[in-house]
């Protein structure tokens, strides 16, 4: 888990949650899903002027390319 990508604890502790149920729902190992996820979260928080929001939209965004790779399409 890269720390540097948190503003507190509470934050990180918000994310990790979201990558563990990510991690079960799609059968994937936590530390796979995880770094999916802060690639995604190092991408889009930079720019998110409502941050709330944001593992809702990256839980989608990893889902969807944990998909696609699953059924052989390259997610960009």
């Amino acid at each position: 888990m890269d720390n540097s990508l948190y503003d507190s604890d509470s934050e990180r502790d918000q994310h990790w949650h979201a990558i563990e149920m990510l991690a079960q729902e799609c059968g994937v190992p936590a530390e796979e899903v995880c770094s999916l996820y802060e690639a995604e979260l190092a991408k889009l928080k930079p720019g998110a002027h409502i941050k709330d929001y944001l593992s809702i939209l990256i839980s989608h965004n990893v889902k969807e390319h944990i998909r696609a790779v699953r059924h052989g399409h390259r997610s960009g």
